[in-house]
């Protein structure tokens, strides 16, 4: 056998490890002989016994009042509309007509495309209403 450094010493194995170091664990292990060495160091319970300071008092704590939770009123849903809007190719609005007038819509449409020479068409557009009181 060689000749050990004085900063290391042999284990069992005969590999060398640095002194102060524990072996490392061997991942192959056995499982059962580790459960059983573990259960050699817990320490058994006895469960008739009741701990200390779980004993049961005659006085009982105050109930906490519930206090009733005020529900936030819901806002009022905003009503839509449907109009057509006729847009340009770059999709910029150019005007709005009523939902009952689509054909001048589209004929203005027309008539943009063939002067301009460039891309009109008409699409829905929901607009919420403004509900104006009277006095």
């Amino acid at each position: 056998m060689g000749r050990q450094r004085s900063g290391q010493a042999k284990d069992e194995g005969g590999a060398r490890r640095a002194k102060g170091r524990k072996p490392r664990s061997n991942k192959n292990a056995n499982k059962p002989e580790e459960q059983e060495m573990a259960s050699d160091f817990e320490e058994p319970v006895d469960l008739t016994e009741e701990p200390a300071g779980s004993e049961l008092t005659t006085e009982e704590k105050p109930k906490k009042v519930k206090r009733s939770v005020r529900q936030s009123r819901k806002p009022r849903p905003v009503r839509m509309r449907l109009v057509w809007g006729v847009f340009s190719s770059s999709v910029q609005c150019v005007q709005t007509f009523p939902y009952s007038q689509k054909k001048e819509a589209e004929a203005l449409a027309a008539k943009l495309t063939s002067e301009k020479k460039s891309l009109f068409f008409v699409q829905p557009i929901r607009e919420a209403i403004t509900e104006e009181l009277a006095p």
